[in-house]
């Protein structure tokens, strides 16, 4: 991102970027508490354990993460001039940017939801189910910067109450997860279908028979 020119840092290209760290950092941390599960008494004097690496990642994000907020703060202080400076009645304010962006995701993960709901394939449901928990996440991280900048919710973002939907499916869905149980499908038919028993007749040689 340092090679980059000042010109392409805007709002919309740091705010990808900060998405791409976040999504990264959240691989990171998933696979840390995996290894940390299967660490053993032979396994512990492995360079990743002894040199503390998670934590020197941990600082290494924070700094990233720092830098970028940074960068953000200053591609919207110059997105507000601008559009001061040629639209002074209709100023475009990042909140209402990032609104639109978060309304955009969450219309998506409600499709994708619907589409795990009908899907039959279980292989292409457990796809579906990994795609709308990575979106959640990123729509979660929005959410909070939404209401950093609207703390008192006077936007109609949190009126419609859609975020707080998408939220009780979305537990629904880790749940299920969590219990390694596939999610129900509607109208499905059940397949424990007991069939009577028929009874075969037997042939002992006897030609009367």
């Amino acid at each position: 991102m340092k090679k980059d020119s000042s010109t392409r840092k805007n709002f919309q290209y740091l705010s990808e970027k900060q998405r791409n760290i976040e999504e990264t950092w959240s691989r990171i941390r998933t696979n840390n508490t995996k290894l940390l599960q299967m660490k053993t008494e032979e396994t512990k004097k492995a360079l990743y354990y002894s040199t503390g690496y998670f934590n020197q990642m941990q600082e290494v994000y924070d700094e990233a993460m720092e830098r970028i907020t940074e960068y953000i703060k200053t591609a919207q202080q110059k997105a507000m001039k601008s559009t001061e400076e040629t639209t002074p009645n209709e100023p475009k304010h990042p909140l209402s940017t990032l609104i639109e962006e978060q309304q955009l995701r969450m219309d998506e993960i409600e499709e994708l939801i619907q589409e795990s709901e009908y899907t039959e394939d279980n292989i292409a449901i457990k796809g579906i189910k990994t795609t709308i928990l990575r979106e959640w996440e990123t729509i979660q991280t929005n959410h909070w910067k939404i209401l950093q900048q609207d703390i008192n919710k006077t936007s109609s973002y949190f009126n419609k109450q859609q975020y707080r939907s998408i939220r009780t499916k979305i537990f629904k869905i880790q749940g299920e997860a969590d219990n390694g149980t596939p999610m129900a499908k509607p109208n499905q038919v059940s397949q424990n279908i007991s069939l009577p028993k028929l009874q075969i007749p037997t042939f002992t040689g006897k030609y009367e028979e």
